[in-house]
Protein backbone atom coordinates (compact mmCIF):
# COMPACT_ATOMS: atom_id res chain seq x y z
CA UNK A 1 0.00 0.00 0.00
CA UNK A 2 2.85 2.26 0.81
CA UNK A 3 3.74 1.88 -2.99
CA UNK A 4 0.27 2.78 -4.00
CA UNK A 5 -0.34 5.91 -2.14
CA UNK A 6 2.51 7.84 -4.10
CA UNK A 7 0.68 6.81 -7.54
CA UNK A 8 -2.55 7.25 -6.60
CA UNK A 9 -1.55 11.12 -5.19
CA UNK A 10 0.64 12.35 -8.41
CA UNK A 11 -2.58 10.64 -10.79
CA UNK A 12 -5.35 12.48 -8.45
CA UNK A 13 -2.67 16.18 -8.58
CA UNK A 14 -2.61 15.07 -12.72
CA UNK A 15 -6.18 14.88 -13.06
CA UNK A 16 -6.69 17.59 -10.98
CA UNK A 17 -4.15 19.81 -12.77
CA UNK A 18 -5.31 18.76 -16.35
CA UNK A 19 -8.86 19.90 -15.35
CA UNK A 20 -7.38 23.21 -14.37
CA UNK A 21 -9.07 23.20 -10.65
CA UNK A 22 -7.02 24.36 -7.94
CA UNK A 23 -6.12 22.07 -4.67
CA UNK A 24 -8.16 24.14 -2.56
CA UNK A 25 -11.80 24.74 -4.97
CA UNK A 26 -11.03 20.48 -5.32
CA UNK A 27 -11.12 20.21 -1.41
CA UNK A 28 -13.65 22.59 -1.18
CA UNK A 29 -16.13 20.15 -3.75
CA UNK A 30 -14.88 16.96 -2.29
CA UNK A 31 -15.51 18.47 1.00
CA UNK A 32 -12.22 17.81 3.28
CA UNK A 33 -9.44 20.39 4.14
CA UNK A 34 -7.04 21.48 1.21
CA UNK A 35 -4.36 20.11 3.77
CA UNK A 36 -6.04 16.80 3.92
CA UNK A 37 -6.11 17.02 0.00
CA UNK A 38 -2.52 17.97 -0.21
CA UNK A 39 -1.50 14.79 1.87
CA UNK A 40 -3.43 12.76 -0.45
CA UNK A 41 -2.10 14.22 -3.55
CA UNK A 42 1.62 14.08 -1.50
CA UNK A 43 0.67 10.23 -0.77
CA UNK A 44 0.85 10.99 2.74
CA UNK A 45 -2.83 10.24 3.44
CA UNK A 46 -5.06 7.21 2.44
CA UNK A 47 -8.34 8.73 0.92
CA UNK A 48 -11.57 6.97 2.57
CA UNK A 49 -13.65 4.72 -0.31
CA UNK A 50 -16.75 7.65 0.05
CA UNK A 51 -13.71 10.08 -0.61
CA UNK A 52 -12.08 7.70 -3.67
CA UNK A 53 -15.53 7.47 -5.18
CA UNK A 54 -16.39 11.28 -4.78
CA UNK A 55 -12.71 12.12 -6.54
CA UNK A 56 -13.62 9.59 -9.72
CA UNK A 57 -16.98 11.40 -10.38
CA UNK A 58 -15.31 14.63 -10.45
CA UNK A 59 -12.59 13.52 -13.42
CA UNK A 60 -15.25 11.10 -15.19
CA UNK A 61 -14.27 8.24 -14.24
CA UNK A 62 -15.07 4.93 -12.65
CA UNK A 63 -13.60 4.22 -9.39
CA UNK A 64 -11.69 0.93 -10.60
CA UNK A 65 -10.60 3.58 -13.73
CA UNK A 66 -9.45 5.94 -10.88
CA UNK A 67 -7.41 3.33 -8.99
CA UNK A 68 -5.90 1.56 -12.17
CA UNK A 69 -2.26 3.26 -11.42
CA UNK A 70 0.58 1.99 -13.13
CA UNK A 71 4.66 2.78 -11.83
CA UNK A 72 6.01 5.47 -13.62
CA UNK A 73 7.98 3.33 -16.71
CA UNK A 74 11.41 3.33 -17.41
CA UNK A 75 13.00 5.08 -20.58
CA UNK A 76 13.71 1.79 -21.99
CA UNK A 77 10.69 0.50 -21.04
CA UNK A 78 8.99 3.06 -23.13
CA UNK A 79 11.34 2.78 -25.70
CA UNK A 80 10.76 -0.63 -26.27
CA UNK A 81 7.14 -0.15 -26.60
CA UNK A 82 7.60 2.63 -28.71
CA UNK A 83 9.38 0.41 -31.01
CA UNK A 84 7.21 -2.25 -30.83
CA UNK A 85 4.50 0.16 -31.99
CA UNK A 86 6.48 1.67 -34.93
CA UNK A 87 7.36 -2.19 -36.43
CA UNK A 88 3.57 -2.64 -36.56
CA UNK A 89 2.74 0.60 -37.77
CA UNK A 90 2.21 0.62 -42.22
CA UNK A 91 3.67 3.44 -44.03
CA UNK A 92 0.73 5.77 -43.66
CA UNK A 93 0.65 5.09 -40.13
CA UNK A 94 4.69 6.04 -39.49
CA UNK A 95 4.74 9.13 -41.55
CA UNK A 96 1.45 10.30 -39.28
CA UNK A 97 3.93 9.53 -36.14
CA UNK A 98 6.31 10.67 -37.53
CA UNK A 99 5.01 14.34 -37.81
CA UNK A 100 3.19 14.01 -34.71
CA UNK A 101 6.75 13.60 -33.14
CA UNK A 102 7.96 16.50 -35.33
CA UNK A 103 5.02 18.48 -33.50
CA UNK A 104 5.92 17.88 -29.80
CA UNK A 105 9.60 17.47 -29.46
CA UNK A 106 9.97 20.83 -31.85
Amino acid sequence: MEDFLPLLGKRLRALRQKKGVTQERAAELMKVTPKHMGEIERGLATPSLPLLSKLAELHGLSLSELLAVEPDETRQQLTNKINVLLTEADEAELLSIFKICIAIIK
